[in-house]
């Protein structure tokens, strides 16, 4: 079942049949394109997703479920696992691809590439309106294509976080053994860090193959503090895997600095204890934040000023009425 395939399409599903429907019927039934679900313990709606696999997997489309950690990592790497093209892409269950993106990443298939990066867009799925979360990596493909200079090509190989959108070679990620982690959320950060680092030739296109919808439920628009703490955990093995390969320029280009998570800790009432927490972390690991050279300015431009009013207090009683 698995020889001349050319694409291996991985999506994990959980609790949106509907979605995962549209996505389905936007990928071709074609012998070459081998398309893998992997269920991540869904709640909700199962009867339905039940008829969905029922229907779909007449379509050579294969079905599995998580019985490891719940996680969309987890169900990514058991799809990596059941794997059988040479290219692999990745969605989420509730996006969608767009007409014509097999001719637009079928064209690479004979290439000497490892990851080629396509644009992405997105929509509200209430309204059907175009929404503003593709723009920035949208932006990083583009700046590539028509300059596709060092410091680019740093955006897309380390700052295109997302596994989605990208046509990826499936030897170099097994030859170098690179997984998901198999936590909550940010679970592909570390494998988009890893094949950015691997890949030996990388281009772009401005074909946009893949569109992202605004899921108001998502993980990635919901912030407890078991997500922080996740998050931030994943913010310094991605900073330590850049450092240790990194120049100091590359480095400092990257601007990886930790201004925001002390602002989301803040902000989100965590406490100063997990605030003093992360400064100590940040300090054990070189993290620079950006900004306590401009605290320091403010703070000696408040001392100036309240230096000010005691003089003109002083200077008062000599005042001559």
């Amino acid at each position: 079942m698995s020889e001349n395939r050319k694409l291996s399409i991985i999506i994990p599903h959980f609790n949106s049949p509907h979605y995962l429907r549209t996505l389905l019927l936007s990928i071709p039934d074609l012998s070459e394109i081998q398309v893998i679900v992997v269920d991540d313990k869904s709640t909700q709606h199962r009867e339905e997703y039940k008829r969905l696999r029922e229907e779909f997997g007449k379509r050579r489309i294969e079905f599995y479920d998580n019985d490891g950690i719940k996680s969309a990592g987890t169900c990514r790497n058991i799809g990596l696992r059941h794997a059988a093209g040479e290219w692999l892409l990745f969605a989420d269950a509730d996006d969608y691809f767009m007409e014509g993106f097999y001719e637009g990443v079928s064209r690479y298939f004979d290439s000497d590439y490892d990851i080629i990066f396509y644009p992405p867009t997105s929509i509200v799925p209430e309204t059907g309106k175009l929404s503003d979360r593709h723009v920035g990596t949208a932006k990083k493909v583009h700046d590539y294509c028509e300059n596709p200079d060092w410091k680019n090509t740093l955006e897309l190989r380390y700052k295109y976080q997302s596994p989605c959108s990208k046509l990826i070679r499936r030897a170099m990620v097994v030859e170098n053994e690179i997984w998901f982690e198999e936590i909550l959320v940010s679970n592909d950060v570390m494998f988009s860090m890893k094949c950015g680092y691997a890949a030996k030739q990388i281009t772009a296109d401005q074909q946009v193959i893949y569109c992202i919808t605004m899921n108001k439920g998502s993980l990635t628009n919901r912030m407890s503090e078991e997500l922080y703490d996740i998050r931030t955990g994943v913010f310094f093995r991605r900073f330590s895997f850049l450092k240790e390969r990194l120049t100091k320029e590359e480095m400092d280009y990257m601007e990886i600095n930790g201004r925001i998570k002390v602002f989301q800790a803040l902000q989100n009432g965590y406490g100063l204890k997990k605030v003093f927490g992360l400064l100590r972390e940040y300090r054990r690991y070189g993290v620079k934040i950006w900004g306590w050279d401009l605290i320091t300015k403010a703070f000696h431009y408040v001392w100036v000023v309240f230096d000010q009013i005691k003089i003109r207090k002083r200077d008062k009683k000599y005042i001559v009425k």
